[in-house]
């Protein structure tokens, strides 16, 4: 059997200035215009029926992912956990932030005189990645999960994620008594 899988990876920032005006950004680009969506893998796991998983076969790697504009509305809610400074948890949306929502109901909170944070003009960005992990012949509980690190403006703002998909049943079904 083979698991055909693919996703994105989005990343909100928040900042704030003085005077109460504050900016949202999907942006992934650095400022020469290079990824910061880096050293991404994806790996095929094993449930070992104790909560725990096991890598199996071998990852993909994907290096950097291409960065591309979006004008996509989906549904915001950042699901790799948030990291850096904690005073703006309350600002973002994500677990101990604020509630999922659409990506033009971020920009539209956005403060900023003359900002052109607008999901119409491809202010938004995501990385896309896909692939297949073929042959799998063992039954069980199996899921991907996918990692790496989104870049800052420097070392110490860099910040990894790691995001797993459900459970996918192989070879067998759940069955309640």
């Amino acid at each position: 059997m083979d698991v055909n899988f693919s996703g994105f990876v989005s990343s909100e920032s928040y900042l704030k200035q003085s005077g109460g005006r504050t900016k949202y950004s999907f942006t992934l680009l650095d400022s020469v215009g290079g990824s910061r969506v880096q050293s991404v893998i994806a790996k095929l796991q094993k449930s070992d029926g104790l909560g725990g998983w096991t890598d199996v076969g071998d990852p993909i790697s994907y290096g950097t992912l291409p960065v591309t504009q979006t004008y996509d509305d989906y549904i915001y809610f950042g699901n790799a956990g948030i990291f850096g400074n904690s005073a703006v948890y309350t600002a973002l949306h994500a677990s101990g932030g604020k509630p999922a929502t659409l990506v033009s109901s971020i920009f539209l909170e956005d403060t900023f005189v003359n900002n052109d944070n607008d999901l119409a003009s491809g202010s938004a960005h995501q990385a896309d990645y896909n692939g297949a992990f073929a042959g799998i012949n063992e039954a069980g509980d199996y899921r991907i999960a996918v990692s790496g690190i989104i870049k800052g403006n420097s070392a110490g703002a860099s910040f990894g994620f790691s995001v797993a998909s459900q459970i996918i049943v192989i070879g067998g079904c759940y069955c309640s008594e």
